[in-house]
């Protein structure tokens, strides 16, 4: 509730975390039917340890199955990218705390 009620409260207004026209409301029903609150309240506490240093690194994409009340975050990777010590500290940070996140390598299809 406090979670929508911030959304209502402060939607449009200039923030360093929210691109507000890609966040719709559709959107955030999604993800906190998806996200469980003990998930969302480690990333957030882990985020306002260190906001400068932890807002880095945090994987790409978020895939749900609201079907299943479940999601996955992905880094992605490129031909010849790896992973920055910032994107390490977020992955071991998962593992810790059971997150489901994957690392994607992404290829170049051969013409």
């Amino acid at each position: 509730d406090s979670i929508r009620a911030c959304y209502r409260d402060k939607w449009g207004l200039q923030s360093p975390f929210v691109y507000w026209q890609a966040l719709t409301q559709e959107l955030l029903e999604l993800a906190l039917h998806c996200l469980p609150a003990e998930h969302l309240h480690h990333c957030f506490e882990r985020l306002l340890q260190d906001i400068a240093a932890n807002r880095a690194g945090m994987p790409d994409l978020i895939q749900f199955w609201p079907a299943e009340r479940r999601y996955q975050m992905i880094e992605v990777k490129g031909p010849g990218d790896r992973l920055q010590d910032n994107q390490l500290r977020w992955l071991e940070f998962c593992a810790r705390h059971a997150l489901p996140v994957q690392v994607c390598y992404v290829q170049w299809a051969q013409a």
